[in-house]
């Protein structure tokens, strides 16, 4: 019995040491597996992709996580190119798209608040759940001399004269009518309010617009002394009649009295003659003795007058002379006065009607048709088939846009094919491979501006005037990159067939321009194909690119300002109808 027990107690000890020997090997091997998880968990925060958002990131206070980078930059220049700021005033509300106004969208800074994660914090465990980073504004920044134009153009538009104090009649009496403040809105106070503007996400972006009201110069206390004269003026007996014709005209009182104005000069008020309520009267007049003109009608063919059928002249009051004859008699003493009154001949109005052959002569003219309807600067060359060209303001020199980043295409091939870089080097974070694709199929203009700042404005002026490259195109010009449709259309020409761009990089270049983003232009007015670069920035609208439609193959630059994207796909449709019918 006693050696059972003893058997016994050995085995329950031998249970007790596997149990507390396991329980050992479970808690170690617990925390190996949590020392594994927390290695490769901050693996993961330090090898956390630069072009991804943050897991947490919101985007005007909505989840954003994980997006990429050129998604984002898509995103945001679709809003920026849709947003609109809303102006309230006095009158109402007016809108217009920030672009127009010189609005510029720094594509990057969003996206880096929302992907920054600094290394120091990548070594704390789970640390990047607490990095919840959240934009609501789009960074845009605005160009002085189109925001300054708007203004000036906005203050004009909208302040108001206040009217003065002026004299009527009443029930036979004169009377005189109180006047009426005006509005002024200052043009340096609305610039700097849309530029201090904070730009929400929201689409519309609302600001009161800074006003004023003017005192009229004269009130009705000031008429007192020029009422004499109102009752001398309206009392006259005045008899209107035309030359040559039988009509004469009366004007009442009434009338007599609501053509007196008051103006102030040299700080004294007094009365003069309103030319636009009397114009009201010319035209009651002319609807009586004015003859209609008729119609020139005019057929032109390729540029070339090849019929005119002359219309009718016509004659209407001579306003000028009636004006000053009448402003005479009514500041000089006497009742009865009589005015005798010539016609002005009206010329016809001429309607055009044009035709285009189907040549390079009708192709021209077509062309410039086209640019002086829609005032935008054309230049096409078909590259087979016929051969034709053409080009309507081609040599003018104005703002790029986008389409600049060609030419730094261009000298970024030629680091390349030197040895100096290669599409591996670094460059702002990425590398140049990225920054390519960023700049071309996106058109974000970070990596562009880097590569202008690294190869110099000046010496890229040199690099493109040594390759054809004419000084309407330059990189020094006051306020924005300047280049002409020409020099696109040079250039689209020489990276197609090989003479500016080859190898590796002409086809990549075209393959990306094959897959930018932005069709509305060119691609969208095509029946075939197109590598093409778009460009917009403030009113101006350009695309240039090749296209490869199914009777043959074209290039083409049309810049536009105060276009869209919409009048390019029409313009593309009416020349493409002309060549191939």
């Amino acid at each position: 019995m006693g050696r059972q027990r003893k058997i016994q107690r050995m085995a329950a000890y031998r249970r007790r040491r596997a149990a507390r020997v396991f329980r050992g090997l479970k808690r170690r091997l617990g925390w190996a597996l949590l020392g594994i998880f927390l290695i490769f968990q901050i693996l993961a925060q330090l090898f956390y992709p630069s072009y991804l958002t943050l897991p947490l990131a919101r985007y005007n206070r909505e989840p954003y996580g994980l997006k990429h980078r050129d998604d984002m930059v898509m995103m945001e220049q679709s809003k920026f190119v849709s947003t609109r700021l809303e102006l309230t005033g006095s009158y109402g509300k007016e809108q217009v798209d920030l672009i127009k106004l010189g609005g510029r969208l720094d594509e990057s800074a969003n996206f880096n608040n929302l992907s920054y994660y600094p290394k120091k914090w990548r070594w704390v465990p789970f640390s990047i759940l607490f990095w919840r980073p959240d934009v609501l504004t789009l960074p845009i920044t605005f160009d002085d001399k189109p925001l300054l134009n708007y203004t000036l153009n906005y203050s004009k538009k909208h302040s108001k004269k206040a009217t003065d104090a002026s004299i009527s009649i009443r029930d036979g009496n004169i009377s005189i009518k109180d006047g009426k403040k005006g509005l002024s809105v200052d043009a340096n106070k609305l610039r700097l309010a849309i530029k201090n503007k904070y730009i929400d996400t929201s689409g519309i972006v609302r600001l009161d617009v800074p006003e004023a009201s003017i005192e009229p110069s004269a009130s009705s206390a000031d008429l007192l002394h020029v009422r004499q004269q109102a009752e001398d003026i309206i009392s006259k007996h005045i008899v209107v009649s035309v030359a040559g014709r039988q009509e004469e005209f009366i004007p009442s009182k009434e009338q007599l009295a609501s053509w007196l104005r008051v103006v102030e000069e040299s700080g004294k008020v007094k009365l003069d003659v309103d030319s636009q309520v009397f114009g009201d009267f010319i035209d009651a007049m002319d609807k009586l003795v004015a003859k209609p003109a008729g119609q020139t009608i005019v057929s032109v063919v390729d540029d070339r007058e090849v019929l005119r059928q002359e219309g009718v002249t016509g004659e209407r009051v001579n306003r000028l002379d009636f004006e000053q004859k009448m402003s005479s008699i009514l500041f000089r003493p006497g009742v009865y006065k009589y005015i005798s009154i010539d016609l002005e001949p009206i010329m016809p109005e001429v309607k055009t009607s044009y035709s285009f052959s189907h040549t390079q002569a009708g192709l021209q003219a077509k062309l410039r048709e086209i640019g002086r309807r829609y005032d935008t600067r054309i230049s096409l060359q078909q590259l087979n088939g016929e051969g034709w060209g053409a080009s309507y303001r081609g040599t003018e020199s104005i703002p790029s846009a986008s389409t600049y980043k060609l030419y730094i295409a261009l000298r970024l091939f030629d680091e390349i094919k030197s040895g100096r870089l290669n599409w591996q080097s670094s460059v702002l974070g990425t590398t140049v491979d990225g920054c390519f694709h960023q700049m071309i199929v996106v058109s974000t203009n970070q990596c562009a501006e880097e590569w202008i700042r690294q190869f110099g404005r000046t010496a890229l002026n040199s690099f493109l005037y040594e390759r054809g490259i004419s000084q309407a195109t330059t990189f020094t010009a006051e306020g924005a990159i300047r280049t002409s449709s020409d020099d696109l259309l040079r250039t689209i020409i020489g990276i197609n067939d090989g003479s500016l761009a080859g190898g590796y990089e002409r086809d990549k270049l075209l393959d990306m321009m094959g897959r930018q983003i932005w069709r509305q232009g060119i691609p969208s007015g095509t029946q075939g194909w197109t590598a093409n670069k778009v460009g917009f920035l403030w009113d101006y609208v350009h695309d240039t690119g090749i296209v490869h439609h199914p009777k043959g193959v074209y290039a083409i630059s049309i810049m536009t300002k105060g276009a869209n994207y919409g009048i390019i796909a029409k313009i593309t449709r009416e020349l493409e109808a002309q060549m191939y019918p």
